[in-house]
């Protein structure tokens, strides 16, 4: 392959070809998309296909016309995107901060239904499912199981129960979905790897609505 540097002279036809020191150079496929209108005026490094063609399979900004480097690369193979967003989600997760979803009661803290769910998204949440394991309506008792799936495959899951013994006068009507939502606190807790208890898994808590 032989590559080639120059300054973007113009912007070519529909097919998106580019002009280079008075020689019209065209995008394969894999290049079509990343031949901007920007680039014109700018310093570039293409990579041609092959000896004698005209036809470009890499393009890279070096610099614009004042000469500061911006070293950009406009086309990056599948293994450095998946490292660029690896290391993106790897820094959400250090940037993310449970302390505004944090509770303290009685000197211990205690981490939100909101707090779990934003922390889980941050480190992958890709799906969650609850089904209901047990329940009687007249006694104001169920029981659900919930399953947490990761964006890497991974599965957790978690159990809640919500009892008239567990459970507040304010909430004792939403005692299905309180159940639900102890459950899933839980799974997301096994999925995050977060040892702290959730508020509500206390007898108060919200109805996780």
């Amino acid at each position: 392959m032989t590559k080639i540097k120059g300054i973007v002279e113009k912007w070519g036809d529909t097919k998106h070809n580019i002009m280079l020191d008075d020689k019209v150079y065209k995008p394969t496929e894999q290049a079509f998309e990343f031949v901007k209108k920007y680039m014109v005026g700018k310093r570039v490094e293409i990579t041609l296909t092959n000896e004698g063609s005209n036809e470009f399979s890499f393009i890279r900004i070096t610099s614009d016309q004042e000469g500061t480097s911006e070293q950009q690369p406009m086309i990056r193979t599948k293994e450095e995107v998946k490292e660029q967003m690896a290391e993106t989600k790897k820094q959400q997760q250090k940037e993310f901060d449970i302390k505004p979803y944090i509770i303290n009661l009685q000197g211990k803290d205690y981490i939100t239904h909101e707090g779990l769910l934003k922390l889980a998204h941050h480190k992958g949440l890709a799906n969650i499912t609850s089904k209901i394991i047990e329940v009687n309506v007249e006694k104001g008792v169920c029981i659900v199981q919930a399953r947490v799936m990761m964006e890497n495959g991974k599965m957790f899951s978690g159990l809640g129960d919500a009892t008239p013994q567990n459970l507040n006068a304010m909430i004792k009507p939403h005692f299905i979905r309180m159940a639900e939502t102890r459950a899933i606190n839980r799974a997301l807790r096994f999925a995050t790897g977060l040892g702290m208890c959730s508020f509500d898994e206390l007898g108060g808590g919200s109805d996780g609505n």
